[in-house]
């Protein structure tokens, strides 16, 4: 369900959520090649596996494939994945944002995260980076909607360089400068 995927040079990271039953779910990934042979049989399982992981996003970091991800208690996490299909991270990587509806760039040096927190009001979008070394860098910014009767997360994110763009749901382009430190 939900899949996602994103290029490293000459291969894919696709990710998707498996198993939404009573037992939870969890995010896995398989590397494809450019010729489209799956690299990985076996998943790489993503996420702990812990009840509840869905709606996968990827990007890079410059080396290595990213895979956020919403856990089990509704925060943002993130795992990086190596071009040799092994996870990089010993556990997934907390953001700090809560929040469904993810989506993912890379600016040039970091991995870009978007959200938008679950909320009866206003859409709260919430963006955090991550450098190529695991850490979250600069701060989160929560980013309030203009328009209270919107519902959704962010549109789209995207990067030219270090100019990440954020286009809200009311297709509101959000400085760069909201969420560079």
């Amino acid at each position: 369900y939900l899949p996602a995927a994103e290029s490293l040079g000459s291969q894919f990271l696709v990710a998707w959520n498996e198993g939404a039953n009573a037992n939870g779910s969890r995010v896995l990934a398989s590397r494809v090649s450019a010729a489209g042979v799956i690299l990985d049989p076996t998943p790489i399982v993503v996420g702990p596996g812990q009840r509840h992981e869905v709606a996968p996003a990827v990007t890079v970091d410059g080396t290595n494939f990213v895979v956020a991800f919403t856990g089990f208690d509704g925060n943002v996490y993130a795992r990086r994945v190596g071009a040799d299909g092994g996870l990089v991270d010993a556990s997934p990587i907390p953001l700090g944002i809560p929040g469904v509806d993810l989506k993912a760039t890379f600016d040039g040096t970091h991995a870009l995260i978007a959200s938008v927190e679950p909320s009866s009001g206003p859409n709260q979008i919430s963006v955090t980076r991550i450098g190529a070394n695991g850490v979250r860098t600069g701060p989160f910014v929560v980013v309030s909607s203009q328009n209270p009767a919107a519902t959704g997360g962010p549109s789209d994110v995207a990067a030219a360089g270090a100019q990440g763009v954020l286009l809200s749901a009311e297709r509101e382009l959000i400085s760069p400068n909201a969420y560079s430190g």
